[in-house]
């Protein structure tokens, strides 16, 4: 594969998309790509103050999405064997913040800091844990329990762009395929994790305005050919391919964010291999391909049965515990 830097991708889009060199689009565009230049100079605060003061100048044209209460979410963790499961309350929520050390760098969030990964269905946390082995599978169901605010950072089909600049560049400067996914250090990661700080400031700027409190996503694995469900070719599966990332807002010396545990409540936890062992004719209420699929059954059969409690991270395994 031919080694390009970030900015000059940035600009090889340029040619992909022509409206990226009109208007306020290209002021927008290029000014992503001069944060990304500062950044990779060394000057990552100076990057961040470039990209926020920016953030602020457009919020009010970015997209966002309310989420209803009990709207539901998915998480998975791997364990070491198919009879590990994880059930208490330490073992599925963010990491803690005692435990930071940790933390590593994902798409929206930085070595260090702690954030919850959600996915909008079963399969697509699999896919993003680049398809462990789901015999070894841990899956939680997790329900809101207030509406909740987000940046809403799904895929536009073909990149229609819209009156909302900055929401359109942001969209597409975020949503770059990772060139080197083995290496430690990933540049498409750069404006999406300026983007998850820029919601940490502005929530503790704002005096009484209201939150946002995340940010949705759309799986990068959805052009991916090799994709069992491809969204491409079944544009009525694209709500499967929804992520969610909700920072660890309101640091404390040790636990978890009370901020996101007032927002999502663990319903029920399922590892597949009990599942298969102790229900060995899986139903499922839905009759498509994908609700008869594994992936459907699990989900039917978290959705049945709710139980009371709150998912968190084992501490002595953090394996997994990041998607």
């Amino acid at each position: 594969m031919e080694a390009k830097t970030i900015d000059c991708r940035m600009r090889d889009l340029t040619k992909r998309y022509r409206e990226l060199n009109r208007g306020n689009l290209s002021i927008i565009w290029n000014e992503l790509i001069g944060v990304i230049n500062q950044y990779l100079s060394g000057c990552q605060a100076e990057a961040f103050e470039t990209f926020y003061n920016l953030f602020k100048e457009n919020v009010e044209s970015l997209r966002l999405e309310t989420i209803q209460k009990e709207t539901p979410f998915y998480r998975m963790r791997v364990g070491n064997n198919g009879y590990e499961e994880f059930t208490s309350q330490e073992e599925m929520f963010h990491i803690p913040f005692q435990l930071n050390h940790k933390v590593g760098n994902e798409r929206y969030s930085m070595s260090g800091f702690p954030s919850l990964y959600l996915g909008s269905s079963v399969y697509v946390c699999w896919e993003e844990m680049r398809r462990p082995d789901i015999d070894y599978a841990n899956f939680a169901l997790f329900k809101t329990i207030t509406s909740v605010k987000v940046v809403d950072l799904s895929k536009i089909d073909h990149y229609h762009f819209t009156s909302e600049r900055f929401a359109d560049c942001l969209e597409l400067a975020c949503s770059i395929p990772v060139q080197f996914p083995n290496d430690p250090f990933k540049p498409e990661y750069i404006i999406p994790q300026l983007l998850l700080q820029s919601l940490i400031r502005y929530n503790r700027d704002i005096d009484n305005g209201e939150k946002l409190e995340g940010i949705k996503y759309t799986s990068t694995h959805i052009n991916d050919s090799k994709l069992w469900i491809n969204y491409p070719k079944n544009r009525k599966k694209r709500k499967m391919f929804f992520n969610y990332v909700f920072p660890a807002f309101s640091r404390k010396e040790t636990g978890l964010s009370g901020e996101l545990t007032n927002i999502f409540q663990f319903c029920n936890s399922i590892t597949y291999n009990k599942l298969r062992l102790m229900n060995p004719d899986l139903l499922s209420d839905k009759t498509d391909n994908y609700g008869q699929s594994i992936f459907g059954k699990i989900e039917y059969m978290l959705n049945k049965t709710e139980i009371s409690g709150m998912l968190t991270f084992d501490h002595d395994n953090p394996v997994g515990a990041l998607t």
